[in-house]
């Protein structure tokens, strides 16, 4: 049997070859396209995963300014309902207060009355006695 019939071939450089030159030249071709695809590949899961690292660090500070907000709008819920129990509380005393004015004024003027009625009586034992003197 000869080289050729077992598919044995040459190429220019004298090396031994199971198929001819244009399908291992093809097959190179080949080899070094899959090879930049491979590549390329590559390139593109690094720029993915760096994509998809970005966008968890973004996530991460949207859940952080999420729940700053919230925790914000929180404590100015709390600060609105303690201004008005606040604000409750201070109309309440001055309801109070009122009501303590107006007892002390009515309290002010009964005891004038009371205070002129005993000097009309001490004027009147005044005017006796000066009558009983004379």
């Amino acid at each position: 049997m000869t080289a050729s019939k077992l598919g044995l071939k040459f190429d220019d450089l004298g090396r031994v070859r199971v198929v001819d030159e244009d399908t291992a030249v093809a097959t190179n071709e080949l080899h070094e396209q899959s090879n930049e695809l491979l590549e390329n590949i590559v390139k593109y899961q690094k720029i993915v995963e760096d994509l998809v690292s970005v966008s968890e660090t973004l996530a991460a500070q949207v859940e952080k300014e999420k729940l700053l907000a919230l925790q914000a709008s929180i404590k100015l819920q709390h600060e609105v309902e303690h201004r008005e129990l606040m604000k409750h509380q201070l109309q309440i005393q001055a309801l109070e207060k009122q009501a303590e004015l107006e007892r002390m004024n009515a309290e002010y003027h009964n005891l004038q009355r009371v205070e002129q009625e005993q000097q009309d009586i001490m004027d009147q034992l005044a005017a006796r006695r000066k009558k009983i003197s004379s």
